[in-house]
């Protein structure tokens, strides 16, 4: 959908690639590859966060799209 300009999925794209980006991390840390500082253990809570945020506004851009298609339909 991405590739066929819905403008949506630049959201959803964007969420997941933070979101395993976040999990990423959170394994290196785990096996001792990055420093235990406070931005580093609480990124995963900050993925999902940003997750839910554009995810979100992907929604709401959906429901525009489609409010917008209704009223020029009646």
């Amino acid at each position: 959908m991405l590739m066929r300009g819905f403008k949506p999925a630049r959201f959803f794209v964007v969420a997941w690639v933070l979101f395993l980006v976040a999990i990423v991390i959170t394994a290196m840390r785990n096996i001792g590859a990055l420093p235990k500082v406070w931005i580093v253990d609480h990124i995963l809570e900050f993925g999902i966060i940003s997750e839910v945020f554009l995810i979100s506004l992907g929604l709401a851009f959906k429901v525009r799209l489609l409010e917008r298609e209704k009223n020029l339909a009646a």
